[in-house]
């Protein structure tokens, strides 16, 4: 089966009854998603205790409409005590006129009440195309990708053939590029410390130079010969990779991973170019500038 993209919509058909998942288009109305009402073919559906969840037992295929309430709609505003009545305190006002008088004034609110009458809901349409879960197939069982978790309904925690179908994350990134950069040329020391991996390489000069250095003996006895070195620049620095990659499925999430690893592994490569020969790679050229600097007293 085909894994689906992240606008297709999911129904699971089990004991005779169809259901479907529906968060996705009332997640965005707080209060009133919660508050919303669907149908399937204009017959109402039942809210399931598994919360974004819609069943119906009629036959499908399904026409499916979620109807969002809105806020009550003040239609006038009345005066609460009608022997107050007088050419200043009409008996009710429009909201227009409630509004004009009340700007300069609270009396106003202590005079009247407001009356309200429900407003039409939002009507939603939700189109498909309509995934069926109970068609869906358990991924291939690979040891070498990594973890995945998906955010799964209640409804299907024990059905681990669609986990592979909602949105999750893969985990372990910062860890598998720490093992990436470390076999990389160049590259002495890669660490995955402090939620960042550390990287310290050694680049060659682009024209090759050498220079002699006496190395360090622990052994008085030998006295350490100087030994010619081909001469490298060091660099260090700090890369952000994020541990987990989000994705709207298991296949999105994979082309994600690929995708920070493929950027994260060219950040090393652009740091690993050759050197320059006039500044040993530190940016600065200290030769001819000796003139400036300030004489030793």
């Amino acid at each position: 089966m085909t894994t689906p993209d992240i606008n297709e919509r999911y129904v699971l058909a089990q004991d005779g009854m169809s259901m479907y998942y529906l968060a996705s288009v009332t997640s965005n109305y707080n209060w009133r998603g919660d508050a919303a009402t669907a149908y399937a073919n204009g017959e109402p559906m039942t809210k399931l205790n598994v919360s974004g969840w819609w069943g119906t037992t009629s036959a499908g295929p399904h026409e499916i409409v979620v109807h969002i309430p809105n806020m009550d709609v003040t239609v006038r505003w009345d005066l609460k005590d009608p022997e107050a009545e007088s050419a200043s305190f009409p008996r009710t006002l429009t909201p227009e006129q409630f509004r004009q008088s009340s700007q300069d004034t609270d009396v106003m609110y202590a005079m009247y009440s407001a009356v309200q009458e429900p407003a039409e809901p939002t009507i939603l349409p939700v189109d498909g195309p309509w995934t069926i879960l109970e068609d869906a197939l358990l991924p291939p069982q690979d040891k070498t990708l990594p973890p995945w978790t998906a955010s799964l309904p209640n409804a299907l925690k024990h059905r681990p053939e669609y986990r592979h179908l909602f949105p999750g994350y893969l985990s372990g990134l910062r860890e598998h590029l720490a093992d990436r950069i470390k076999r990389m040329p160049n590259v002495q020391y890669c660490f995955n410390q402090d939620q960042v991996l550390k990287v310290y390489i050694r680049v060659p000069l682009e024209m090759p130079e050498q220079k002699w250095v006496t190395p360090v003996t622990l052994n008085r006895r030998r006295k350490p010969k100087p030994e010619l070195r081909e001469i490298k620049a060091e660099r260090s620095f700090h890369l952000p990779v994020p541990d987990r990659v989000q994705g709207a499925s298991h296949a999105d999430a994979l082309k994600n991973w690929d995708k920070q690893v493929e950027f994260w592994l060219d950040v090393v490569r652009s740091a690993s170019a050759k050197a320059c020969n006039h500044c040993h790679g530190h940016g600065y050229v200290w030769d001819g500038a000796e003139e400036y600097a300030p004489a030793v007293k």
